[in-house]
């Protein structure tokens, strides 16, 4: 690659799950988090709840990569063969609906099965 510019660069703050529900909602703030997983709600997204020693979250979406649209948004949880019970390590921002905090844009970074 050549003449390739940075056009942005973002922090990434491993954090427990207690910090993370603290933080404001922003979609310009990156955290990871590394927990168990407690529930899968609906496995075609990756919507999962996620837990650790000092709490448990919503993650809206499990996303392949950066910058993932459409249909490859889909399929995460099935590809990886992850399953309730494997520890998990994502990376995506704080935000919340109707009031209750959650992980939302959030990217796989690792697992691994029980």
């Amino acid at each position: 690659m050549t003449d390739a510019v940075l056009e942005k660069h973002s922090a990434i703050q491993a954090v427990s799950v207690a910090d993370f529900l603290t933080k404001s909602d922003s979609n310009d703030i990156y955290y990871e988090l590394t927990g168990e997983i407690t529930s899968i709600a609906k496995e075609e997204y990756g919507n999962i709840y996620l837990k650790d020693a000092s709490g448990e979250t919503y993650v809206y979406g499990i996303l392949p990569g950066y910058g993932a649209v459409g249909d490859a948004k889909k399929g995460m949880i099935a590809a990886k063969g992850i399953k309730v019970g494997d520890t998990i390590t994502l990376r995506g921002n704080k935000g919340s609906h109707k009031g209750s905090p959650q992980m939302v844009n959030a990217v796989y970074v690792s697992h691994t099965s029980k």
